[in-house]
């Protein structure tokens, strides 16, 4: 089975301090200590990041012919990307590497717990433009999977129709920017051909004003709590809260990605809505032990041999 992962291509560096602690309220707060004006660093890390090759890679190694669909700039850091995801073996003839832009990027602080901060740079993240995507390549895959897009109407807008043309399966997890889009009603509910649909606590809190709505015209709904676990929203059933796996977190950077590709994997394998969650769990456990939102990523073997 093909599927197509839509969204960003990032090069992400991680800062590992025990001086760092992160206070959340409404906004996260990052506080360290420093003597003399330099703050020693316990670890210093580059892995490649972004919602698109994440979830790449996160596909193929389930066992799905995945494509990754990004922007990236021509430069050093496009490099790691790309080699980063031949290495997985993902399908890489749809990234787009432009010379007039720079490939985005992002800074995380780490704390002991696993807890971050993260300053992003989106660079050539956010500029993925209807033109830049080959609508039969992608009509080719039997699933899209859309992550972030940074509120491009009109990538997003093409993508959906692309997705309703070829009548393919699609699962959406966007951000902040995106769903102002839905909150503003620029996107059209009734039209989004989107089978699963992920959010993060904050993000479903953001366009409360439409849950009714979206229940309506989305079958599976996977709303994420962190280190809390989430509820599930499936049409036929009563929703479903489930608890995170208890594990020692390295860094939960890429949690959302993981639990997302575990969910929608299991999906297409089949599997009941229960083991759906229970892939998704299991993924996203893995990935939080590591550095990275990549090295953690589970096979199917292994998430078979889990649940």
């Amino acid at each position: 089975m093909k599927v197509a992962s839509v969204g960003s291509a990032l090069v992400d560096v991680f800062v590992h301090s025990s001086s760092f602690t992160v206070e959340e309220d409404n906004v996260s707060t990052l506080t360290c200590t420093a003597q003399g004006g330099k703050l020693p660093l316990d670890h210093l890390q580059i892995k490649t990041g972004g919602g698109g090759t994440n979830t790449a890679v996160g596909f193929k190694r389930l066992g799905f012919d995945a494509t990754v669909v990004a922007e990236l700039g021509s430069d050093d850091l496009a490099e790691l990307v790309v080699k980063d995801l031949r290495r997985e073996l993902v399908t890489i003839d749809q990234l787009v590497l432009e010379k007039k832009e720079q490939t985005g990027g992002a800074v995380i602080f780490v704390c002991q717990d696993g807890s971050r901060m993260v300053l992003v740079h989106r660079g050539a993240a956010t500029q993925l433009e209807p033109r830049d995507i080959d609508t039969a390549v992608l009509g080719q895959a039997n699933w899209a999977h859309l992550s972030s897009l940074s509120g491009q109407l009109a990538t997003i807008e093409h993508v959906i129709n692309c997705v309703a043309k070829h009548d393919q399966g699609m699962s959406w997890n966007p951000g902040s920017d995106d769903l102002e889009l839905l909150a503003g009603d620029q996107l059209d509910l009734e039209v989004i051909p989107c089978q699963v649909l992920i959010l993060n606590l904050q993000e479903w809190s953001s366009i409360s004003s439409h849950h009714s709505r979206l229940k309506a015209v989305v079958p599976e709904i996977v709303v994420t709590d962190g280190r809390r676990g989430g509820i599930v929203y499936a049409r036929g059933h009563q929703p479903l809260a489930y608890q995170a796996k208890s594990v020692q977190s390295s860094d939960d950077t890429g949690a959302g990605d993981a639990f997302g590709v575990g969910y929608i994997g299991a999906k297409l394998h089949g599997k009941s809505l229960l083991e759906r969650i229970q892939w998704g769990v299991e993924n996203a456990a893995a990935v939080v032990q590591q550095v990275g939102a990549k090295p953690g990523l589970l096979r199917r073997v292994q998430l078979e041999r889990l649940v």
